[in-house]
């Protein structure tokens, strides 16, 4: 193995309003773990105005290949080109891969959707699959939300997270609201709540638009928690409170049909009458279904995925 005081990894992802940040996300939670073993880490495809949500990490916006010890791939839009180049440019080649459906040379595969032990990896050939919750990428603060005294206020936090879908949550969290005859607390990217402020929407008492911050301060205050099915969606079943997730792209229909085969409450679309129903089954979904992902993802999966890694050099 090389000296790991001298070794360097690249992380390429997908990041911006059109992706999201959850491939970010989950990718700074793996390079702070591989940081603290003295790995150098670099993120490319970064633009120039979201540089600071990677901080303090080392970022490009290009995609170009460089010399490595470890390259970390998280893109659904790199070519296999460029996929190639990276590979020729790396000792170990790790792709961050929720579908299964772009076969590559690499040597680590990583998935941790509630799915993936249910997709086939042959194609992969010989890669070590890190796959299932346990290797979940999450913010251990997450976690520790279980220590504290569940919210008894009927408050529900809603979040679609940072990219343009969220601005669905200006019109569906009052209507949330209404209908639940509860409190929502509707988290929308700084951009859309310059809309709110001053308009009827900013005025409804049932719901307070507040702008993203660390979510794990945000889920406390909630009794039950509303998101999209992608990876806040995880965090938020680490969390430890009631969440009903919401499908709101194509993408995320395998995670939809994972959790309703573990009997979670889940919508296939972000719609009032659907959410409403959801809400009125919160409470009959078995015990055990949460209970099984609480076990497996408790905070320490970004550790068991660095230690894998380094542990292949």
């Amino acid at each position: 193995m090389p000296d790991k005081q001298s070794m360097r990894c690249i992380f390429y992802i997908d990041m911006g309003q059109r992706h999201g940040f959850g491939h970010a996300g989950r990718c700074r939670l793996l390079a702070t773990q591989l940081a603290a073993h003295g790995v150098q880490c670099l993120f490319k495809g970064v633009p120039p105005e979201h540089q600071a949500f990677l901080a303090p990490f080392e970022t490009s916006p290009d995609y170009g290949a460089e010399k490595c010890d470890i390259a970390i791939v998280d893109s659904y839009h790199l070519s296999p080109e460029s996929r190639r180049n990276i590979r020729a440019h790396t000792q170990l080649l790790v792709v961050v891969d929720d579908f299964a459906d772009a076969p590559c040379a690499a040597d680590v595969v990583i998935n941790h959707n509630l799915y993936a032990e249910d997709l086939d990896y042959s194609a992969y050939g010989d890669a070590k699959l890190l796959l299932g919750p346990r290797h979940a990428l999450l913010d251990p603060a997450f976690v520790k939300i279980r220590t504290r005294p569940p919210a008894r206020n009927g408050c529900i936090v809603m979040t679609f997270g940072l990219s343009d879908i969220a601005r669905a949550l200006l019109h569906l969290a009052p209507v949330v609201a209404r209908q639940a005859s509860r409190r929502v607390i509707a988290v929308v990217p700084e951009r859309f709540l310059k809309s709110v402020q001053g308009s009827a929407l900013h005025c409804d008492g049932g719901v307070e638009f507040v702008a993203p911050r660390p979510l794990h301060e945000l889920f406390v205050a909630g009794e039950c928690l509303i998101t999209g099915l992608g990876v806040t969606y995880m965090e938020a079943l680490a969390s430890g409170r009631p969440v009903i997730g919401v499908m709101l792209i194509d993408n995320q229909l395998m995670t939809w049909r994972k959790a309703r085969n573990l009997s979670l409450p889940v919508c296939k679309a972000p719609k009032p009458s659907l959410l409403k129903d959801a809400l009125h089954e919160l409470d009959k979904t078995p015990e055990d279904a949460w209970q099984q992902l609480h076990d497996a993802l408790d905070g320490k999966g970004a550790l068991r995925v660095a230690q894998a890694l380094l542990d292949c050099l």
